[in-house]
């Protein structure tokens, strides 16, 4: 599966034209593939920079009134497990909201 996202990343001019890293790619490509938000919207919702208080992307649901939390890691060095984790948080499960918020 990460060999055919990494591909699919690769291929498509959209993630190095807007995305700076791997990471933002890759949460870049969640919100597209994943959460079919569109290339306007996935730009808006990433948030991943200095500061960011470990969250990468943050998308306001205006009609379902939720605040949709994502927080990804792009592991691939051979000492870690090379798979995409995700971690999604709105309000009916704040307790897996990452630590400091």
């Amino acid at each position: 599966m990460l060999d055919q996202i990494r591909r699919e990343i690769e291929s498509d001019p959209y993630y190095k034209q807007n995305f700076s890293n791997d990471g933002q790619r890759f949460v870049a490509w969640y919100l597209r593939r994943v959460l079919l938000r569109d290339d306007v919207a996935t730009r808006d919702d990433i948030t991943d920079g200095q500061n960011d208080k470990q969250i990468d992307a943050l998308i306001v649901d205006d009609d379902e009134r939720r605040v949709l939390i994502i927080q990804g890691k792009f592991r691939s060095s051979p000492e870690s497990v090379a798979r995409p984790v995700f971690m999604r948080c709105d309000g009916d499960d704040a307790s897996r909201w990452p630590s400091g918020l």
